[in-house]
């Protein structure tokens, strides 16, 4: 920062270097309702940074999730999570399991 900047209740040192993390955005209580639950479907166009709050490639990549689970699930039809198992988002630009524990089916 090139001066002294306050942030929630606390302050950005002069010079201090700042790192914008993604996977924080929309979190903020006071402007989106729930911002811990996942709601693919909510009801706010301003929860994306895309300026008109729609992502360009959001239908190909719909596509392409699309094939690659059929393609997985017509070769392992039974593939399941492993028991027990609970994916735990990680990552500081996105956030995302970085492994899912499955078991071939039963």
């Amino acid at each position: 920062t090139a001066a002294e900047v306050p942030v929630s209740g606390g302050t950005v040192p002069a010079g201090a270097s700042v790192a914008l993390l993604v996977g924080s955005a929309g979190r903020d209580p006071e402007r989106f309702r729930e911002p811990d639950r996942f709601d693919p479907l909510r009801d706010d166009p301003g929860q994306l940074t895309y300026g008109s709050g729609f992502c360009p490639a959001v239908l190909l990549a719909g596509i392409e999730a699309e094939y690659a689970l059929r393609a997985l699930f017509a070769e392992m039809p039974r593939l399941r999570l492993a028991d027990g198992f609970r994916p735990t988002p990680a990552g500081l630009i996105t956030r995302a399991p970085r492994t899912l524990i499955v078991r071939p089916g039963g």
